[in-house]
């Protein structure tokens, strides 16, 4: 029995939103490596994985410190690419975008002010970096970056 058209049209919207997040994702990493690392590569930091995470000291405590840090980071393709994905879609950021959010920012490492500064209190890492999605995707919406 042969597929209805809509079923093929929809495999092939889900397998570009899937590139869509891998990109944003390798974009993101990219762009933020990009802004610690410039200089002189003698004055570069290690790029060990772990070097790439914020320590808890220099952790941001507000979603607003952290949106504001996400949305100098991103090139101007990939903010174009944020303003393009509608709410509703946000959450195909969710183990992309996402995990970087709560690995680099100490979401899973005690980073416990930027959890109650996302969700009013204590909440589940993934509930405080979607919130911090949200956030960036309405602050690029605005168009006041």
């Amino acid at each position: 029995m042969a597929k209805p058209p809509s079923t093929g049209i929809r495999h092939c919207a889900m397998k570009h939103a899937a590139y869509a997040v891998v990109f944003l994702l390798c974009a993101i990493a990219g762009d933020h490596a990009w802004a610690r690392d410039s200089g002189p590569p003698e004055k570069r930091p290690d790029t060990n994985a772990e070097s790439k995470l914020l320590e808890p000291g220099n952790w941001p405590v507000t979603v607003e410190a952290a949106v504001a840090d996400i949305i100098t980071s991103l090139s101007p393709e990939n903010k174009e690419v944020i303003r393009g994905t509608k709410r509703e879609d946000l959450i195909m950021f969710h183990f992309s975008w996402g995990m970087w959010i709560r690995n680099y920012y100490g979401l899973w490492r005690g980073n416990a002010e930027l959890i109650k500064s996302a969700c009013g209190g204590n909440c589940h890492p993934d509930d405080a970096s979607m919130v911090i999605i949200e956030k960036a995707w309405e602050t690029l919406q605005t168009g006041k970056e």
